[in-house]
């Protein structure tokens, strides 16, 4: 494993996913949390446990980067980290909100949303890391 280019990676991925994370829940979905927010913590508690949003982005950073370098075979490209951010997504977002529409009360637009933006995000994030990181020779 190079571990700069690791490094490197893992900080551009936690950049992005904190820059994107904000765009499109602050910004893009602001409405569709307003229209239910009687399921979240009131703004005051959320903004003093943003730090728990960073560290979640930031393990997810790594966990994500090294599963890239330890699965790629043969030299890494933005076209083979595309394909690992979509399957990652797909697997993460996908299911998981498919089995919470059966319990949690919140609307279908809402878990539409949260599973595009989460392929996105994670199709983004695979191609920084594959256009990032290359093995080591």
């Amino acid at each position: 494993m190079n571990t700069k280019k690791m490094a490197i990676s893992v900080l551009a991925v936690f950049v992005f996913l904190s820059v994107y994370g904000y765009v499109v829940h602050g910004v893009l979905m602001k409405d569709l949390y307003e229209a239910t927010g009687q399921f979240w913590r009131p703004h005051e508690v959320m903004r003093k446990l943003m730090g728990l949003v960073h560290l979640g982005n930031f393990l997810f950073a790594i966990l994500f980067c090294v599963i890239y370098t330890k699965g790629i075979a043969g030299e890494s490209s933005a076209g083979q980290g595309f394909r690992y951010g979509l399957w990652i997504g797909l697997l993460l977002y996908g299911p998981m909100t498919i089995a919470h529409y059966a319990y949690l009360p919140y609307p279908a637009t809402l878990q539409l949303s949260w599973v595009a933006s989460g392929v996105i995000g994670a199709v983004i994030s695979g191609t920084l890391v594959g256009a990032l990181y290359k093995r080591s020779s």
